[in-house]
């Protein structure tokens, strides 16, 4: 009997063994994470015990570490501190991984960490945990934006934005067998493209609705994948102003139901429409307060009720608000949030059970204002709300920081219910320095799951993340990457599904939030100062030209993404232009699809009216110094550079300005010299109280205040926060309008409250004027919020008059220019605030063309 035992036990242990080793293989990703100390941990290798190890990526280690093409690594001299590395392997389950880091080597069986599921950081000495294995969509184009949709006839298909160096167009996938497979390109979708959205109906339909610009303008188009042919675009809006954040949801039904933020007029305001039976129905407006609303969020319960969260400025700091349709009726406007915080950038989920699940961006309190102007990123967390029968609920946060990283950054959160009632979220996480890396938490009814880290996700804080569910329920992501923790900056789509997981067998008991109070519109528009400078009307405009974004070399966690900064612009400073700057002119393929997206949210948030932007890039001038382009269109890159003619190369784009961030010492002159249209001098000096720059008696060296300058003067932000911006007196808000108010330097530099009326010969500031050897009238007239103390009138950078104002609200200033010189001078006011604040002018300059030599540039 024994015998017989022993040779079961063997047989089944044979047969075992034998289905092992005929199971397949399949690629695996983990993680593997130790903190090395002491010595420990600084070196190591990793083997497994069937298949092989496909990759070998140091994810996690830090500037001195490296990998080795053993499968090996050894971190640098004196390394303290975690570190992680990414391993893709082709192995059968039944294979382990081993981790040796001296003197041990530790074991780890596929089959166990599939099971693994603790909420908890991984605090072993050596952690090894599996990650979701992702699936590259795109090729060589810099793709990004995806959209996901799925239907149990129509499949999953994933699309994303494709740029091939010249124009866009729409990519598509499609999901067969556990494949993707390529679907070709979106017909007759090309040019600039905005974003993507996607749906598919219980028919088996897929509806595409994109942005695009044509003719100046930015609308939404729509194509229906139907019998394997595409339709031909309809065009969905025809609102002068651009459309754009458009967010697609189909019904049970067959109706696919379409939000977007539609900018008219002053405002940007959420829409609503649906298509049915190839028509799309009237549009609904769900907003009617006065002021900007933003980012709408889309979703539809089982039983057809559709939900619309956007977020809105009008209570004086970002909430979320919330409508339904239901039977064809619309419910009023709910507030979701309320407080100090910023509170935006919805998502929104319906589970089976009918439950809302709201997710979101949250900030700080005091987001944007003047001690924080050039920080909008110093905090991002995940709010979370539950709606359900009619309570606002407040469920169990996700345990972000599970996750170890190097900030706390968690942001541009995506919310999906699974058809098993489990509901995930995906966000973008700051693990690593000037990165944010995508990461997954599930919660089942009762707990969040440890947060999941998906491989190959670095790149921009707001590159949000789409989710489908498939076949048996399993739950699919899409993500755009750029590559920027690779040697070549290269912008891909990915998609992984993610582990299954069931729901508690109970729910857990949410509590209740206090109902937010109905918001008071607190947030006004602010008037600007108009005058006539001779027969011209002109209107005040106060702007930015040095605004950085995440997208600026440095700092990439303390800027903002860009519609940080439009949000910014638009609501929190109420600036009317800005200059998007930092982006790099380097001459790969993903460095200059970062300044496509730099050139096109100028393009699409442009509003005329509203908001002019322009883009800026840093150029180096002969001679040194720090300097930039502002232009409208995209100055050539560095290889474009380089591929052309010795004497073409450092070529600057027709109609641009160039600003020098300077003002010590003249810029060079000389045949390649470029002359300086713009300087930003005394970046500090207007600040406001607690400055530390030094007050000269004379500036008569300063060359930008000397009568042979022709320069205008801006305010420049850069990296500080400050209470100083560029004035710019012009006949129009238009980004061309600004662009040549700026050529003809009608700016100064000042904080907000202070108006300056500069003329001489009736001509405004920055304007040449011609004596005739007669006498020049010049006047001024101030009025600021604060008390003036003086106001200095510089000519040529030494006090001519000084007019003191006895702490009064307003000054006037007047000054005859002697008709009896034949000398050239320059005129330039400078403002002394109570407060400590100064402003000042670009100087007018007057002349007597028989002192004005031919090619001086003193001449219109």
């Amino acid at each position: 009997m024994a015998r017989f035992l022993i040779g079961a036990a063997l047989a089944l242990l044979m047969a075992t063994g034998r289905a092992g080793a005929s199971e397949p293989p399949e690629v695996h990703t983990l993680r593997i994470a130790w903190r090395a100390e002491s010595g420990l941990g600084t070196q190591g290798r990793v083997s497994v015990s069937e298949g092989k190890i496909l990759r070998l990526l140091g994810w996690g280690l830090r500037a001195g570490d490296a990998v080795g093409a053993d499968w090996s690594w050894q971190c640098g001299p004196g390394a303290t501190g975690p570190r992680s590395l990414l391993v893709t392997l082709s192995a059968p389950r039944t294979a382990a991984v081993q981790v040796t880091m001296e003197p041990q080597t530790r074991t780890f069986p596929l089959a166990d960490l599939a099971k693994d599921d603790r909420i908890s950081p991984l605090k072993e000495p050596v952690a090894v945990e599996l990650l979701p294995t992702p699936r590259p969509l795109s090729g060589e184009r810099e793709s990004d934006l995806p959209a996901l949709a799925s239907s149990e006839r129509a499949g999953i298909w994933c699309g994303w934005i494709a740029f091939d160096g010249r124009e866009d167009q729409i990519f598509l996938a499609q999901l067969v067998e556990a494949r993707w497979e390529f679907r070709g390109v979106l017909p007759r979708a090309r040019g600039k493209i905005d974003q993507l959205a996607l749906a598919a109906t219980p028919q088996g339909n897929l509806i595409a609705v994109w942005g695009q610009e044509r003719h100046r303008n930015w609308d939404l188009y729509a194509s229906v994948l139907s019998g394997g042919r595409w339709s031909k675009p309809s065009r969905v809006t025809r609102n002068p102003g651009p459309d754009t954040n458009h967010r697609l949801a189909a019904d049970t039904q067959g109706r696919v139901w379409l939000a977007w933020q539609s900018f008219e007029g002053s405002f940007s305001h959420i829409r609503l429409t649906s298509w049915e039976g190839g028509r799309w129905s009237p549009q609904m407006l769900l907003t009617d307060v006065s002021a900007n609303h933003w980012a709408p969020a889309l979703a539809v319960s089982p039983l057809g009720t559709v939900y619309v969260a956007w977020d809105s400025y009008a209570s004086g700091s970002y909430d979320l608000y919330l409508r339904s349709l239901e039977g064809g009726q619309l419910s009023p406007v709910r507030r979701i949030t309320h407080g100090p915080e910023y509170e935006a950038n919805a998502s929104l989920a319906c589970g089976p059970d009918g439950r809302l699940w709201i997710a979101y961006d949250e900030g700080e309190t005091d987001w944007g204002d003047e001690r924080h102007a050039a920080e909008l990123h110093r905090e991002r967390r995940i709010g979370l709300r539950c709606l359900e029968g009619g309570r606002l609920l407040q469920p169990p946060l996700p345990p972000t920081d599970a996750l170890e990283g190097i900030a706390t950054f968690a942001e541009t959160p995506s919310v999906h219910a699974d058809s098993q009632g489990s509901v995930w979220i995906a966000y973008r996480r700051a693990l690593r320095q000037g990165t944010w890396d995508v990461a997954a938490q599930r919660f089942d009814g009762q707990k969040w799951s440890r947060p999941i880290l998906l491989p190959d996700s670095a790149g921009r804080s707001d590159m949000q993340v789409v989710f489908a569910t498939g076949e048996n329920g399993r739950c699919w992501l899409a993500w755009a990457s750029d590559g920027r923790d690779t040697p070549l900056l290269h912008h891909a789509v990915y998609a992984a599904s993610l582990p299954r997981g069931f729901p508690a067998k109970e729910r857990l008991d949410l509590e209740p939030v206090a109902e937010p109070a109905e918001a008071s519109p607190l947030w006004e528009p602010r008037k600007r100062a108009v005058a006539s400078f001779g027969e011209e009307g002109y209107s005040l405009y106060q702007g930015d030209l040095q605004r950085y974004t995440e997208l600026s070399p440095c700092h990439p966690f303390r800027h903002g993404s860009m519609r940080d900064v439009l949000r910014f612009a638009l609501d929190r400073a109420q600036i009317d232009f800005l200059a998007l700057d930092g982006v790099q002119s380097g001459a790969s393929a993903g460095e200059a699809y970062r300044r496509r997206i730099q050139h096109k949210v100028a393009d699409l948030y442009s509003v005329e009216g509203s908001l002019a932007i322009l883009c800026g890039y840093d150029y180096s001038p002969p001679g040194g110094g720090h300097g930039s382009l502002l232009c409208l269109q995209a100055p050539p890159s560095q290889g474009e550079q380089n591929a052309g003619a010795p004497e073409q190369a450092g070529e600057y784009p027709e109609g641009s300005l160039f600003i020098l961030y300077r003002w010590e010492r003249a810029p060079v002159s000389g045949a390649r010299a470029r002359p300086v249209d713009l300087v930003a001098p005394f970046v500090e000096s207007t600040r406001g109280a607690g400055t530390t720059v030094s007050t000269p008696d004379s500036w008569k060296d300063i060359w930008w205040l000397g009568a042979a300058a022709r320069s205008g003067i801006i305010a420049s932000s850069g990296h500080q926060a400050g209470g100083a911006l560029t004035h710019l007196w012009a006949a129009y808000l238009t980004r061309e309008r600004v662009l040549r108010a700026l050529r003809l330097r009608h700016t100064y530099v000042g904080p907000t409250s202070v108006t300056i009326r500069f003329t001489a010969a009736g001509k405004p500031i920055g304007s040449v004027v011609h004596s005739g050897g007669r006498p020049v009238e010049l006047a001024a007239s101030i009025s600021a919020d604060v008390p003036i103390l003086r106001v200095e009138l510089l000519r040529n950078g030494e006090r001519a008059q000084v007019t003191d104002s006895d702490h009064a609200m307003t000054a006037e200033v007047a000054y005859t220019h002697p008709g009896n010189t034949s000398a050239n001078h320059a005129y330039a006011l400078r403002v002394l605030c109570a407060d400590g604040s100064e402003c000042w002018t670009t100087p007018i300059w007057v002349t007597d063309p028989r002192n004005t030599p031919q090619g001086d540039g003193l001449a219109d």
